[in-house]
């Protein structure tokens, strides 16, 4: 199996358990591989848009608001989407 199924797979179970550290970190890994990369097959959005949506979400469970405000808008996402996931924490 390619390694992003294995992180999918990983990351899904661990946001099942509310294991948010371990998730975020699973999830910063996807981002550095990417959608578009030749090495692996990947599910589109997985390493942009999906990492990048739940991201902010775990670090909001960790009661870390200020870095997951961080991420929303060093990706351009802020406004409604930042009040959903930083509401997601309660």
């Amino acid at each position: 199996m390619s390694r992003p199924f294995i992180s999918l797979c990983m990351i899904l179970y661990l946001l099942d358990q509310e294991l948010w550290l371990e998730a975020y970190y699973e999830f910063e890994k996807c981002t550095r591989m990417g959608d578009n990369s030749w090495k692996y097959v990947t599910l589109r959005g997985v390493g942009s848009s999906y990492a990048l949506y739940y991201m902010p979400i775990c670090l909001a469970k960790m009661g870390r608001p200020v870095e997951a405000q961080a991420i929303l808008e060093a990706a351009g996402k802020g406004g409604a989407l930042s009040e959903q996931v930083l509401t997601a924490q309660a």
